[in-house]
């Protein structure tokens, strides 16, 4: 039995993976998945560059637009429910594309981080007991001792990846790396990957245009309301680059001048990351 086309595709910010998803879809009759850590949310349209309902074109839109801002929604989330939808499409023979630019969604939704182990309470407890007791360096160090794969990829300082390695191995006997091999074989359809990759003068240029745009459709109308419906700067939802610009500009720190500025610079810095990223993770396939 031939297997319906399941697309991934995956770029920097602002290279047009929206429009290319929209297209592909509009071929191939099928719906699409949202990859992006902030189109899950509600009231956050503009500045997250969601696609207008004229821009969707009548093509079904999963995992976008349905948490409020105050909620969290981890890869883990995104990967439960996104295999979830792939599997009920799948069955009913509709091509899927997922699109979006997080790329730790797209990896934990491939099985490269853990979306079925929850965290045990009392061994994340003990875990953080040690790591203040012995020292997180200390920790790493072991982990470095028990899987040398994974350990040489975390950062001796990222206290929360230290004891993230450290829970799995608790809980299921296994290796962070012998988890995630585990998690990825379990991943049961083929899939191709399409990156939209353009020339960095070219994304530069649209990332400028983009945040024209959204500045003249009303962006910082956007973020007062979020900010008038009690939502806190600080929220996760809300600590994402365009919108921390914007509601300094609110708050009186920046002209507007000054938060369009700042928005296409650190927009720039993350799509660098992006890029940088998608490299890494392409190099598995």
């Amino acid at each position: 039995m031939i297997q319906p086309e399941l697309i991934i595709i995956t770029g920097p910010t602002a290279s047009g993976k929206t429009e290319m998803a929209v297209r592909i879809a509009l071929e191939k009759k099928g719906v699409i998945i949202s990859a992006d850590s902030r189109q899950v949310y509600k009231y956050m349209d503009i500045g997250t560059a969601k696609p207008t309902p004229e821009e969707q074109k009548g093509i079904p839109h999963y995992l976008m637009d349905f948490l409020d801002p105050a909620q969290t929604y981890s890869a883990g989330e995104f990967a439960r429910d996104a295999r979830k939808l792939i599997d009920t499409f799948m069955k009913e023979k509709r091509p899927v594309i997922v699109c979006g630019g997080s790329g730790l969604y797209i990896q934990a939704m491939l099985g490269f981080i853990p979306e079925g182990e929850k965290a045990d309470p009392e061994i994340r407890s003990l875990i953080r007991q040690k790591g203040e007791t012995e020292g997180w360096d200390i920790l790493w160090r072991r982990l470095q001792e028990r899987d040398p794969e994974y350990g040489k990829k975390i950062d001796p300082n990222n206290i929360r990846r230290i004891s993230r390695a450290w829970e799995i191995i608790e809980q299921t006997g296994k290796t962070p790396t012998e988890y995630f091999e585990s998690q990825e074989k379990s991943f049961p359809w083929k899939y191709r990957f399409i990156v939209t990759d353009i020339p960095r003068k070219v994304l530069w240029h649209r990332i400028e245009i983009r945040t024209r745009q959204m500045i003249e459709k009303g962006f910082e109308k956007e973020v007062r309301s979020l900010l008038d419906k009690g939502y806190c700067s600080s929220l996760n939802a809300l600590n994402t680059v365009g919108y921390q610009e914007m509601i300094a500009h609110v708050q009186g720190e920046y002209s507007l001048e000054e938060a369009e500025k700042w928005i296409n610079i650190r927009t720039r810095q993350y799509a660098k990351k992006q890029i940088t990223w998608n490299k890494k993770m392409l190099s598995r396939y």
